[in-house]
């Protein structure tokens, strides 16, 4: 893709301006992707040491603000293309009002129309709930943590643990979802902006979804890679 814009560039001079400001978002997004990607709300646990004497081990319980991955951003964009597929479909109907709201159809679900748009960011902020609410179980969580004699400093163990632990959970997912929905519309308004300037369009480097992928990915490879290197460390001592 790289070459491909320097390509452009080379024999459209009006090319240049946008693939280099491509190059800059691009930069700056996957920096702020990786922030959002590692950020976590830490809930402090207290567990209760045993005997007279005993002191109590401080821990935390690591709650992350983008919890669902980019699964939603493929529900979403599953869902929002299925109008226009239904619409391929209306186009060539008998009946002149189905070919009529085919039409309007396909119109309104154009990639860069605001209707699109809205309903995109919307489904992704709504899968993010959905699929989180099936991934992640409060009540499991704090019935954990209550079996290994911790708790949270302030709340009751049980159900309101649980209700606390929810409740930051759905605060999270708030933010996590409007983080992926925007990731999801970005490369859409990119070219919208660099249309209405009449400066030019290039293709994007990365897609938003496949940036978040490659995130992904090369954090967890580096993750593997400093565990199995703490693991070479200990095995010296033995």
């Amino acid at each position: 893709m790289i070459g491909q814009g320097l390509f452009l560039a080379q024999s459209d001079e009006s090319k240049l301006i946008p693939f280099v400001v491509i190059v800059l978002i691009t930069v700056v997004l996957t920096t702020f992707i990786i922030i959002v990607n590692e950020a976590q709300r830490r809930i402090p646990i207290t567990y209760a040491g045993r005997g007279v004497r005993a002191k109590s081990d401080q821990s935390h319980l690591p709650i992350r603000i983008n919890q669902a991955g980019m699964i939603p951003i493929i529900f979403a964009v599953s869902l929002v293309s299925f109008p226009q597929i239904l619409a391929q479909f209306l186009q060539r109907a008998s009946s002149e009002w189905l070919r009529v709201g085919a039409e309007k159809m396909n119109t309104l679900f154009q990639p860069n129309s605001p209707v699109y748009l809205i309903v995109y960011f919307l489904l992704v902020i709504g899968f993010t709930y959905f699929y989180v609410s099936i991934t992640f179980h409060p009540d499991q969580v704090a019935e954990n943590i209550q079996k290994r004699g911790g708790y949270i400093p302030g709340i009751r163990p049980g159900k309101s643990t649980s209700e606390y632990i929810g409740k930051i959970s759905n605060r999270l997912n708030l933010f996590g979802g409007v983080f992926l929905a925007f990731i999801a519309i970005l490369p859409i308004l990119i070219q919208v902006v660099f249309r209405s300037f009449s400066v030019g369009t290039v293709p994007l480097l990365i897609s938003g979804a496949g940036m978040i992928i490659i995130v992904g990915v090369v954090l967890e490879i580096i993750r593997q890679i400093n565990s199995q290197l703490i693991m070479h460390d200990y095995n010296k001592f033995y």
